[in-house]
């Protein structure tokens, strides 16, 4: 599948749907994260494949009190979904 020519900006993209982004990047912190190879520093976020992005720490230690791990997998499974079809890039650092 071809991708679009549209470049999706993850932290406007969460921003967007609710999702305050200081909390998210204090969110990304070895202490909260969650990934399959063990912990990484927040460089590490970013090399890795865009659509782990959202999947970057335990929705479970969430600091944004009105998000549940549900609207967490939502948002995940949406972004998923972007990322096969546009362009990504950061947007944080």
């Amino acid at each position: 599948m071809k991708k679009s020519e549209k470049v999706i900006n993850f932290k406007e993209w969460l921003e967007k749907k609710g999702v305050d982004t200081e909390l998210f990047w204090k969110n990304c912190l070895p202490e909260n994260q969650k990934w399959y190879a063990g912990p990484c520093d927040r460089e590490t976020i970013k090399g890795n494949n865009p659509c782990l992005w959202v999947d970057s720490f335990n929705w479970s230690k969430s600091l944004q009190e009105n998000l549940s791990s549900d609207d967490w997998s939502k948002l995940d499974d949406e972004w998923k979904i972007l990322c096969y079809k546009h362009e990504v890039e950061f947007g944080f650092i």
